[in-house]
């Protein structure tokens, strides 16, 4: 199907790609724990719900992005 070097190719893009979305994943998850004592004793609600629209769409992404590469490594 494919050749060696290009699997190999594939398989670096793919392997960076998720390094980078792991990372992002843990400052979600870093936002989503700030976002979560913010909700109980909010200084600026404002800033907090629009933190949390934020932190919706960047989550979003993230798993947008993860579900990409699990259909690209499926055939490597």
């Amino acid at each position: 199907m494919f050749e060696e070097p290009e699997i190999q190719r594939r398989l670096d893009i793919v392997y960076v790609d998720i390094t980078v979305l792991l990372s992002r994943s843990e400052d979600c998850q870093q936002k989503l724990e700030f976002l979560k004592k913010e909700v109980r004793n909010p200084e600026d609600p404002r800033r907090t719900h629009e933190e949390s629209i934020k932190l919706f769409y960047e989550t979003q992404t993230v798993m947008t992005k993860s579900q990409r590469n699990l259909a690209v490594g499926e055939p490597l």
